[in-house]
């Protein structure tokens, strides 16, 4: 055993997550060319119960998948839950989806989406939904 000379303490990391929702979602580009993720974070059941609808609505849209140029422009809520707007050629702009890939206009596929709480210690809990 060796002598001390140097003492320095170890605490616990504050979690990232207190007293909120974080929805995990994985969208899809191209031909399932790669995946990219985002996660999204709700102080308020309201709030995150909103979005879940809005993506339900979103991965509902396409039930065969979507092509290059197809986007989410018509799902109900869109334009005020991204905070879309429409340009001067009638197109839309948000920055919420991502593009399906450098050569389309249309939004990436809404692929999968989870939702976890995490409690006053930062405790996750999976989150269950009723109609």
């Amino acid at each position: 055993m060796k002598e001390v000379t140097k003492v320095t303490a170890v605490t616990e990391a504050k979690p990232k997550y207190v007293e909120c929702y974080v929805i995990y979602l994985t969208f899809m580009h191209g031909d399932a060319d790669y995946y990219s993720h985002e996660k999204l974070q709700y102080e308020t059941t309201e709030e995150m119960i909103e979005m879940y609808n809005f993506l339900v609505r979103c991965h509902n849209h396409f039930p065969h998948g979507m092509g290059g140029d197809d986007g989410y422009w018509d799902v109900e809520g869109y334009e005020s839950i991204t905070d879309a707007e429409q340009e001067d050629d009638g197109s839309w702009y948000d920055e919420f989806f991502p593009r399906d890939n450098e050569y389309c206009s249309g939004h990436a596929t809404v692929r999968e989406f989870k939702v976890k709480y995490y409690g006053p210690t930062g405790q996750e809990f999976d989150v269950a939904f009723d109609s």
